[in-house]
């Protein structure tokens, strides 16, 4: 990711998404966290984050990591969910 301006704008509407919490992006790591709640998928999230990612910087590679598995009990009580997306750019 090369513009600080575009990462900006990737975090806000990444933000903006239904069912995301929050979403954090760690220009200098290149890192995205996406906390959102459980009434969406975590592929839900993705697809969309991936396409806001590759709308404005078409160039960035993504990969994902999902931080553990949620207890039942964490999923029954609507706990966030928190999913990584490594942005790299390749050029």
């Amino acid at each position: 990711m090369d513009c600080a301006g575009c990462a900006d704008k990737i975090e806000i509407q990444i933000g903006e998404l239904d069912h995301v919490v929050e979403a954090q992006l760690d220009f200098v790591h290149t890192i995205i966290t996406i906390e959102f709640d459980r009434q969406s998928s975590v592929s839900d999230v993705i697809v969309k984050a991936r396409k806001i990612i590759t709308d404005l910087e078409p160039h960035v590679t993504m990969s994902e990591v999902v931080k553990g598995k949620a207890s039942k009990k964490e999923k029954e009580e609507g706990k966030p969910l928190e999913v990584y997306l490594n942005c790299l750019s390749l050029g």
